[in-house]
């Protein structure tokens, strides 16, 4: 979950950028330290056929995805946001074609748009 945050924290930051973000120089350490914590994941998968770590790595994988798909295509306008479980309504963005949401067990549908 930490992972998650932590990522999410840094795609949001993106969609601001003329403001200073406080976390703009931590970037490498902390993408570093998610990757080490997805390579984890995926051992403790292996060993005991951990279906919550396998879960929680492919939605690391899937923000990792979109964080290098931002940068390798210099787009730094992404925002994120956040439906909750029990919310009915319109999904932001979600007819722009840029959208992409990862529903996240017990928090919601993390919707990132460019």
């Amino acid at each position: 979950m930490a992972a998650m945050t932590l990522l999410l924290a840094h795609l949001d930051r993106r969609r601001f950028p003329a403001t200073r973000h406080r976390l703009a120089h931590q970037y490498v350490t902390d993408r570093a330290m998610v990757e080490q914590a997805l390579e984890h994941m995926k051992e403790v998968k292996r060993i005991n056929s951990d279906a919550l770590s396998a879960k929680s790595a492919a939605l690391l994988r899937q923000l990792l995805s979109i964080d290098v798909e931002g940068r390798s295509t210099g787009d730094n306008a992404r925002s994120v946001s956040v439906l909750d479980k029990g919310t009915s309504g319109e999904l932001p963005d979600a007819d722009g074609g840029g959208a992409v949401g990862i529903h996240i067990p017990y928090f919601g549908i993390v919707w990132v748009s460019a």
